[in-house]
């Protein structure tokens, strides 16, 4: 976000997007090494979670942030008795220059270079900016890094400074809400499976079902990871070749969650399932591609790391009260085997009410998308109109 400030939806979203692959990659693995094992499956994720994180770690490389100032080219802008591999420039008082080579001192005279003559302070500061460097993310100086700062967000907030601003709490409902949609499914996946196939084919084996369940989890990490990648990149889109808002990103992760609460509530065949678990992944892949983005366009990059950090805290209060919601619903209708394991017989019927619970808040996500698109709007009109009227009065 801080290198690439003109493509910071490409910039986050590709590094999260391994969050949405990890899972695939690391089932397909345990299916391979450890089918049918549990244990053996945590104690990998155990291991390799830590031996990525671990080992990467000796290899980071911190680049230290693109200087603004240069020194002067040894081709152009020097006064001809300097040596031309003479690099270092000091700064003297006005009225005074001294160039310094490496094996002799040139002290110009007023026959030679008069004090008139001299460039003043503020041409001088201003020939020591590299017009012709490049940062990274296609910006072509820092005067334009700090024309794309005004323009992507107003001055860093973070810390308790966030809590009194209308925007945090906006970001953070609408965080939580979308995600608590995607985890009630995430986590519930393999009960929907189950039931289904227990109500569809009393026949279908444990080991099948385990298997079924699998593949739903891997749909779901798959779908999630180019849901990420798609939104990132098309948040930036959106910004820079339609001039729009990133929240259109946002919108389009409600609908698709609603999407696919509606199938949840139609699909009665396991075999559709699949349905159900793909939307779920590129939805909940496309609220996490934008997201980071999002914060920081609001609060600015500085703090940006601490902002997540308590943006993500939602998804932790939202997620839990969804999935308490569905885990009550389903005992309801489930029955307590002999050896304390629940079951339940009635397919759709098990889960069926803690779908319309989700899909009511996905259409409060969808307003709240369309109403945070027309804020945005509205506060960037208000702006220019600022503008415009500060430079008549000046």
């Amino acid at each position: 976000a801080q290198n690439w400030p003109q493509h910071r939806g490409t910039a986050t979203a590709f590094p999260l997007s391994g969050f949405g692959l990890s899972a695939f990659a690391f089932t397909t693995i345990s299916g391979f090494a450890f089918p049918d094992n549990t244990s053996s499956y945590l104690l990998l994720l155990a291991i390799g979670t830590f031996s990525l994180v671990f080992v990467s770690m000796f290899f980071l490389r911190v680049l230290p942030p693109q200087p603004t100032y240069s020194t002067l080219p040894n081709e152009e802008d020097r006064p001809p008795f300097v040596r031309k591999d003479s690099n270092e420039l000091h700064r003297t008082r006005s009225g005074q220059r001294r160039y310094s080579g490496h094996s002799m001192d040139y002290e110009p005279t007023a026959e030679i270079f008069s004090a008139d003559s001299l460039p003043s302070d503020a041409d001088e500061r201003s020939s020591l900016v590299s017009k012709s460097s490049s940062g990274p993310g296609d910006l072509s100086g820092p005067e334009e890094v700090a024309n794309q700062d005004r323009r992507s967000h107003k001055p860093d907030i973070t810390g308790i400074a966030l809590l009194p601003k209308p925007e945090f709490w906006q970001l953070f409902v609408m965080l939580g809400l979308l995600t608590g949609v995607g985890l009630m499914t995430i986590n519930n996946i393999g009960n929907d499976a189950k039931a289904l196939w227990s109500h569809y084919d009393d026949t279908a084996s444990k080991d099948f079902i385990q298997k079924r369940q699998l593949m739903h989890v891997s749909i779901l990490s798959f779908t999630s990871f180019c849901g990420r990648l798609l939104s990132g990149v098309g948040s930036d889109v959106v910004v820079k070749r339609l001039h729009g808002s990133r929240f259109w990103c946002l919108f389009a992760s409600a609908s698709i969650f609603l999407a696919a609460q509606i199938c949840a509530l139609r699909i009665e065949n396991p075999n559709f399932l699949w349905i159900v678990s793909g939307l779920t992944g590129l939805a909940y892949g496309a609220l996490f591609g934008v997201y980071p983005a999002l914060v920081a366009d609001a609060f600015g990059v500085e703090g940006l790391s601490l902002n997540w950090g308590c943006m993500i805290l939602s998804p932790v209060l939202f997620g839990n009260i969804f999935n308490l919601t569905y885990g009550k619903i389903y005992d309801h209708h489930s029955t307590i085997l002999p050896g304390g394991e629940r079951d339940c017989p009635d397919g759709l019927n098990c889960y069926a009410r803690s779908y319309w619970v989700t899909g009511a808040a996905s259409v409060l996500g969808i307003g709240l998308s369309l109403w945070a698109i027309r804020h945005e709007h509205v506060q960037k009109r208000l702006e220019r109109r600022a503008e415009h009227e500060g430079l008549r009065e000046a």
